[in-house]
């Protein structure tokens, strides 16, 4: 993977590949897991890259494991290599996360960002809800309550008690 400092570079790459739309291996899309905005493209060896930007970063020391039943991506990432009924069961995995209100907050290293006004009511509510930092599962209720349930935890606060923090300092914008 190759992680770039702008959505930009992302985006205009993604225009240039699409000069050779045989190179595109996977569409503009965003990973649930590590929430990286990327495509994927075929090497001249045959081997997919995939170029991307604002992955998340995660404290090793505070980390808990967990099972992901949301499929591979929030939106996007329409995998060219797989036959129709592959693409089909992919986009409805992507389709239940939308219908679920699946969301989540882009990673931004300081001085790469401007804030927007304050136009999202969504956001508002749920920020507010939630408490202070960007929990990286805002709006995924339903998967949230389902993964809750299995581990024995309370299902009413989709965090599981912590409080999730805006990435900072060194290590931001790594995968997992």
């Amino acid at each position: 993977m190759v992680e770039l400092c702008y959505l930009d570079d992302v985006g205009q790459a993604y225009d240039l590949a699409l000069r050779q739309p045989e190179t595109i291996g996977t569409t503009l899309g965003r990973h649930t897991n590590d929430q990286v905005t990327s495509f994927y493209s075929w090497s001249p060896s045959k081997f997919l890259v995939e170029y991307g930007w604002g992955g998340r970063s995660i404290d090793p020391e505070g980390w808990t494991p967990h099972e992901r039943v949301d499929g591979p991506s929030l939106w996007g990432h329409d995998r060219m290599w797989l036959t129709p009924e592959g693409r089909e069961e992919a986009r409805n995995l992507r389709i239940g996360v939308a219908e679920a209100g699946g969301r989540v907050p882009l990673h931004v290293m300081d001085g790469n960002y401007l804030r927007a006004r304050d136009v999202c009511p969504w956001w508002d509510a749920n920020v507010a809800r939630l408490g202070n930092g960007f929990p990286f599962t805002v709006r995924w209720i339903a998967f949230n309550n389902q993964v809750a349930a299995a581990a024995g935890r309370s299902t009413s606060d989709p965090t599981g008690g912590r409080r999730l923090s805006a990435p900072s300092g060194p290590g931001r914008g790594g995968t997992v």
